[in-house]
């Protein structure tokens, strides 16, 4: 894993970079980590961050996609602050649907990802 953080202006980032970002929900609990993005090759946009959450040291941990808009960035980060914030408890994470890889597909159709943008309260697009 690449430990050198860009430098680039605010607005940009090194997928490299957000990978392995912590998330604090607004009552700056830890909820979980990014462990991947999904792009919409097409658009070049980034549609959902991957959390993995639970478990312990990797073990039983699940992961959920997360509209890549439910996403604040921390404006007040330094060295050691979590910069992603999500407005979830960890009980609604629990109750997100799961993502599955083998099914990434399924999360290009309207079908399958509106109820996602919808659990997190985000509007959805295409």
């Amino acid at each position: 894993m690449n430990t050198t953080k860009s430098s680039a202006p605010t607005g940009l980032r090194m997928s490299s970079d957000i990978t392995g970002s912590a998330v604090k929900n607004l009552q700056s609990e830890n909820i979980g980590s990014i462990e991947d993005l999904v792009l919409d090759a097409e658009s070049g946009r980034v549609r959902f961050a991957i959390l993995g959450i639970g478990g312990f040291l990797g073990l039983g941990e699940t992961h959920v996609a997360v509209p890549w808009s439910a996403f604040q960035r921390n404006q007040d980060v330094d060295a050691d602050s979590v910069p992603y914030l999500l407005d979830s408890t960890r009980e609604q994470l629990e109750k997100a649907p799961r993502f599955d890889r083998d099914k990434l597909g399924a999360l290009y159709s309207r079908e399958t990802s509106e109820p996602i943008f919808l659990h997190y309260r985000v509007v959805y697009f295409e």
